[in-house]
């Protein structure tokens, strides 16, 4: 993760991870077929990592105690979901980069096979915000619309938020990130038609959800992605 985080997919190859693990490459081509496999299952692992999370802020927002219709708490999730999506790029900045230099690379990174399991790994975290964007519309919260569409915009402007940050680390006088992640959320979600107070009720609420959701490690998600490769008392044996 270190190697394609910091130095671009393009530097992490068998052999040096081989070397860093300390292991043979022998090892790792019992678990990855190519270095194209290794990459796309970095990605998933992230990815995968960040549906945990995601499946847990759904849950707490679904059991949150302060009294909420249907369309106020799909309004929560959302918000929710999107200040995890910035605060995960803070906890976890590596497996963040790793998602952002890709995504951010106009050249194609991984195979088209890779690329399609990747996407499939990452719809699902998105389809729990397309959901709640729906049950908002159907409960009034929100005007009609494309609910998938609005998901990826709502995504798109906080990834571009993230980025943003980089501007303040430079010139913290320049530009306030945590004022642009709000004016992003309050901009589109009004814009949508939510009502103001709502949607200020709701950020305040989904500030406490994310500090209860983002404790999960990222090691509760190799299972799902057949990381075993980097427990490395498994990888001596060449």
């Amino acid at each position: 993760m270190d190697i394609a985080a910091s130095e671009g997919p393009d530097a992490l190859t068998m052999h040096r991870l081989a070397e860093r693990l300390d292991c043979t490459p022998g090892a790792l081509y019992r678990y990855f077929s190519s270095r194209d496999a290794l990459l796309g299952a970095l990605h998933r692992w992230v990815l995968a990592h960040l549906n945990l999370i995601l499946e847990a802020s759904g849950r707490w927002a679904a059991k949150v105690q302060t009294p909420l219709d249907k369309g106020e708490r799909a309004l929560l999730t959302i918000i929710l979901g999107g200040l995890i999506y910035v605060t995960y790029a803070d906890v976890y900045p590596r497996e963040h980069g790793l998602l952002s230099i890709s995504l951010g690379n106009p050249d194609y990174t991984l195979s088209a096979d890779e690329a399609r399991d990747v996407f499939q790994v990452g719809r699902r975290g998105l389809e729990k915000i397309i959901q709640s964007f729906q049950e908002g519309i159907e409960a009034g919260i929100f005007l009609p619309g494309p609910s998938a569409q609005r998901a990826v915009a709502f995504w798109a402007a906080l990834e571009g938020a993230v980025q943003a940050r980089k501007l303040s680390r430079s010139d913290p006088g320049f530009v306030n990130a945590e004022e642009v992640v709000e004016l992003i959320v309050r901009t589109l979600l009004i814009g949508w038609g939510a009502r103001r107070t709502h949607v200020t009720a709701s950020m305040a609420l989904a500030r406490v959800g994310v500090r209860e959701c983002m404790g999960i490690p990222l090691e509760s998600a190799l299972e799902q992605v057949n990381m075993q490769v980097f427990h490395p008392a498994r990888t001596k044996a060449g």
